[in-house]
């Protein structure tokens, strides 16, 4: 009886074993994902206000202190690969420095004297600011459930502004050895947009939250060019006379930026 029990319990374990339906085996599916990061700016280089500029160039540009950014990123992800296609809109905004802080500008007199005692100025300025447009490829170096670990690659196009300025100065003029004569001056540089390629690296570490939601870490480091020449508009009045007349500059230097960024991340 007890072998027959023994037997019978065998059957019905094994019944329905067979009777259970096969678990369906999920195909993996090609992944894209958006994410919104935001975080400091860094210019570096001869492109940052530690930088010593050339005073070869009339240009009343300064240069760019540590600003604030954000960046839209678009990931697709090959089916079962570990690489993908990624795209990029970045913008940053930097105060500008005043390369004459603490100095005085001098011109050329458009007038009699050519010696010129600046006894006050006033400098204002705008923002730079600097948007990019990249395509790359991504490569993941770890993938875990709880974090993913990427690095990447792009290349593409940098719009660099220059910050509008104003510059009031006014002063004396030695004309002959015992004739000292006031001036004031007042000079505009307009903005002007400078377009060119530009190549960024960078990571990015993703700490999943949810199914789809995860919190991003992210850097990357871009190099670029800009150029900006243009005219400085001058109204001049020495001795009640009034001119106006153009100064040309050119300004040409590189653009070195390293960015860093938090933010969150959601997969489709």
């Amino acid at each position: 009886m007890r072998t027959l029990t023994t037997i019978l319990l065998y059957l019905m374990i094994a019944t329905n074993t067979i009777a259970q339906p096969e678990k369906q085996q999920v195909e993996p599916k090609p992944t894209l994902s958006i994410s919104l990061q935001a975080g400091p700016s860094f210019p570096l280089g001869e492109f940052s206000s530690a930088a010593t500029q050339s005073y070869s160039s009339p240009s009343l540009l300064g240069l760019p202190k540590i600003g604030f950014g954000g960046k839209l990123l678009a990931a697709y992800g090959f089916t079962g690969k570990t690489f993908g296609l990624l795209f990029s809109l970045s913008h940053a905004i930097h105060p500008n420095y005043s390369q004459f802080e603490g100095k005085y500008y001098r011109y050329e007199s458009s007038g009699l004297g050519s010696q010129r005692n600046i006894s006050s100025y006033t400098y204002n300025s705008s923002n730079w600011k600097l948007t990019a447009l990249q395509a790359g490829a991504y490569y993941e170096l770890i993938q875990k459930q709880s974090f993913r670990f990427k690095l990447w690659l792009m290349a593409g196009v940098l719009q660099t502004c220059s910050p509008e300025v104003t510059y009031d100065q006014t002063g004396s003029i030695w004309v002959l050895p015992q004739t000292l004569i006031g001036f004031s001056e007042h000079l505009l540089q307009p903005t002007y947009t400078s377009y060119k390629p530009a190549l960024s690296t960078g990571f990015a570490l993703n700490m999943t939250l949810s199914t789809h939601w995860a919190a991003t870490l992210m850097s990357d480091f871009t190099v670029s060019e800009a150029i900006f020449e243009g005219e400085i508009q001058v109204q001049h009045i020495e001795i009640g006379q009034e001119k106006e007349y153009p100064i040309a500059f050119k300004d040409d230097f590189k653009v070195y930026l390293l960015q860093g960024a938090v933010g969150v991340t959601y997969t489709f």
